[in-house]
């Protein structure tokens, strides 16, 4: 599994749909993470560029400095809840998970490009 997604996934709006994700290995498509909530738009390629410069525009109508603040003051709880998630995350996944039988014969299955055999119950 992904350490970084497992501890960023309960901050997300639809997260059953992410530990979906996370529990099938499915790869994330644009469509996917639209409805996943990773992600707040999708647009085709065609028009990228315009609706960057129109978000911009929105922007640009806001205080830049009001923003900024904004944008840190949001992010304090969060990063604080995936920096404490994550020290555990990380203990589970390296110090448990990667010592695994299971989790070499992933990593090798992986490489050799072949169904992995698992072991571990």
């Amino acid at each position: 599994f992904p350490p970084v997604a497992a501890a960023w996934w309960p901050l997300l709006p639809s997260s059953k749909r992410v530990v979906e994700l996370l529990l099938s290995g499915e790869l994330v498509d644009a469509k996917s993470a639209l409805e996943a909530g990773i992600v707040n738009r999708v647009v085709p390629d065609a028009t990228l560029q315009e609706e960057t410069e129109k978000t911009l525009k929105s922007l640009a109508k806001s205080s830049a400095v009001v923003l900024a603040h904004t944008k840190r003051a949001l992010s304090v709880p969060l990063r604080q809840i995936f920096l404490k998630s994550l020290e555990e995350i990380e203990r589970l996944y390296l110090g448990e998970l990667m010592r695994t039988h299971d989790a070499e014969e992933g990593l090798k299955a992986f490489l050799e490009k072949r169904k992995p055999q698992w072991r571990d119950a």
